[in-house]
């Protein structure tokens, strides 16, 4: 057996009894074919092996053997530095600050973080890693402070002209439509999430069409949300969210003056910025594709709801609407 050959076997036993430690795993898992010494494939590092069989070789740099052939590679994995642990129960990888801890790894320990901070322990949306939901007067990426919505009509804008039927223009990300309006809006309402600028996405309401608006509706804030007793409506506070899958899910409750603080976000509904304001038919939504993929994955069902207005029992939480994020196979990314 040659030197390199007895060097391949070592580095073989060493990396078994590495990937035995316990308390730390790495990227590899039990049984990885790539994470084999040996056999098929192609190995990297320091004079790597030599393949007995088809192939032979031998020498510095990277080389392939296959057959019955022996080698010696780096692995990826990484061995962890066990340390304190933050308990993470919305699994969004930070933990509160006051949060329950332990000591290890965190790949060992389900449920808990190596990174502290989390504003929202319980919303997976509220960390510090988070991009900000503007004007919902929530802390989203917990900097301790909302942020204003960008412009939502800039020059430039890719705006689709697309009702949700048939097939979609290729900047359309996804969309949720509304077959049923529930007499409520015009059958067919949909929002329309779709690429504006290169890395810029934005949500656009289309044939959100109210029925049943006499004349009166105009002094009477609107007539489509209802209220009880027979007190006027409250279009105003008519919101459309994006709706996390939870049961139960809290109610959004605002108070009665549009100039003080209102949340309209809690940990299972997000508000899609702007476009409770009649006049406004397309809204910033997310920067880059990562957020705009979390967002919805996280939040997969559009609604529309009335929200609950604190001071008056007549006007409660009400949902309305509710519709599914589809997506469309045939977007492509802007350059």
């Amino acid at each position: 057996m040659s030197r390199i050959t007895s060097t391949g076997a070592l580095y073989a036993l060493l990396a078994l009894a590495v990937a035995a430690m316990p308390g730390c795993e790495g990227e590899t898992e039990p049984g990885d074919p790539d994470a084999a010494v040996g056999g098929e494939g192609e190995g990297e590092g320091e004079g790597e092996g030599e393949g007995e069989g088809e192939g032979e070789g031998e020498g510095e740099g990277e080389g392939e053997g296959e057959g019955e052939g022996e080698g010696e590679g780096e692995g990826e994995g990484e061995m962890c530095m066990p340390g304190t642990l933050y308990a993470d129960p919305d699994a969004d990888g930070f933990g509160a600050d006051d949060a329950q801890t332990t000591q290890g790894c965190a790949a060992d320990n389900p449920g808990f973080a190596a990174s502290s901070g989390d504003c929202g322990p319980t919303d997976p949306w509220r960390n510090p890693a988070a991009q900000e939901i503007c004007g919902d007067y929530v802390d989203d990426d917990c900097d301790g402070a909302d942020s204003p919505c960008p412009e939502t009509a800039p020059a430039g804008l890719d705006i689709p002209e697309w009702d949700c039927t048939g097939d979609p223009p290729a900047n359309v990300y996804a969309w949720a439509r509304f077959d049923n309006g529930g007499g409520y809006f015009e059958n067919g309402a949909c929002f329309v999430f779709f690429e504006a600028l290169p890395a810029e996405f934005y949500v656009q309401r289309v044939n959100v069409v109210r029925t049943g608006d006499p004349a009166a509706c105009a002094t009477r804030n609107g007539c489509t949300c209802p209220s009880l007793n027979d007190w006027p409506s409250y279009d105003r506070r008519l919101y459309a969210f994006t709706r996390a899958e939870a049961d139960p899910c809290a109610e959004i409750t605002i108070i009665d003056h549009g100039g003080e603080d209102q949340p309209v976000s809690n940990d299972c509904r997000k508000y899609l910025y702007q476009l409770h304001f009649y006049d406004i038919d397309q809204s910033f939504f997310a920067a880059g594709m990562e957020a705009l993929q979390r967002r919805l994955s996280l939040f997969p069902i559009v609604e529309i709801a009335c929200a609950e207005d604190a001071p008056h029992a007549n006007l409660p939480f009400q949902s309305l609407l509710t519709a599914r994020i589809e997506t469309n196979p045939g977007f492509t990314p802007k350059e």
